[in-house]
């Protein structure tokens, strides 16, 4: 079993995600396969107390394969995809601004993602993502093209050194310029729910109203925590749901209308602002 460890799983002790992955195997069991060197990451053997990197690969069961990499061969449009939404690279480092309807990584019923393209674009299997958005979810991610500078973006991330801005589309009007939302938030296997203080994790989003047509308004959106459907949660749990938002919002639409538009890192001395994205703009027009 060869697993590529995301953000949700950086800083984690691998023997606490092994037993996630192997629920219904006992403790006893997983610690003689850290000895025996059944676990292994990125090729060597560790320690049940060590912990995950985003970027690291994860092999239970034995050693890493000893095989060549196999890219994908890539269709035309999705070279031109690969073109079209490069916003910024370096040596070590791509912007990319990913169009809705695209997945990140394989699973879930799809075979491959952004990143098994990328990497076969580049022909570096060393590409990852270090943010990520839902398939719905259009804007800006970054993918790093090394090891090394994947746990550095990590780092500036974990420490919250980056600033993650986005546009939101919503049914409803805010009843204040400038508002927050400030609650817990727990992932019950199916959706996220808002809970209790004593239950889940703390979370919170800034949020600027920055235009109204009719019934329809145009948000701004500003993460201080990064939990899943953190945004469409919290605009939904207020009466504010995002259109075309099929989980928690207004199922009227084939497009989420969710942007990230802006992102800035002073260690990087990174600022990219792509603006309002002209679909939000046309649809507005439409009311």
């Amino acid at each position: 079993m060869e697993i590529e460890i995301d953000k949700e799983y950086d800083g984690v002790r691998i023997d606490r995600y092994v037993k996630k992955i192997l629920a219904d195997k006992p403790m006893s069991l997983i610690f003689k396969m850290f000895k025996k060197g059944d676990i292994r990451l990125n090729g060597k053997k560790v320690k049940e107390n060590d912990r995950l990197s985003l970027g690291d690969i994860l092999y239970i069961y034995g050693k890493a394969p000893n095989k060549n990499i196999e890219f994908i061969e890539l269709s035309q449009d999705e070279m031109e995809l690969i073109k079209k939404n490069i916003v910024l690279e370096d040596e070590n480092f791509i912007v990319f601004n990913k169009p809705s309807k695209t997945v990140m990584h394989k699973g879930s019923g799809f075979d491959y993602g952004l990143v098994e393209i990328l990497k076969s674009y580049y022909k570096n299997n060393d590409i990852n993502f270090v943010n990520r958005l839902d398939k719905d979810t259009s804007g800006l991610v970054i993918a790093s093209k090394n090891l090394e500078y994947t746990r550095k973006l990590a780092e500036i991330i974990r420490d919250r050194n980056i600033n993650k801005h986005y546009y939101a589309l919503v049914k409803g009007i805010p009843k204040e310029k400038e508002f927050k939302v400030e609650v817990n938030l727990l992932d019950d296997g199916t959706k996220t729910i808002v809970v209790g203080e004593n239950k889940g994790k703390e979370s919170l989003t800034y949020f600027k109203h920055i235009k109204s047509n009719k019934n329809i308004s145009l948000i701004e959106c500003k993460i201080e925590s990064g939990r899943k459907h953190q945004i469409r949660v919290h605009l939904s749990h207020i009466g504010l749901p995002i259109l075309g938002d099929n989980k928690y919002g207004v199922r009227d639409s084939k497009e989420m209308f969710l942007n990230s538009y802006k992102l800035e890192i002073e260690e990087l001395n990174l600022k990219i602002d792509k603006g309002i994205p002209k679909d939000f703009t046309d649809r507005m027009n439409k009311e």
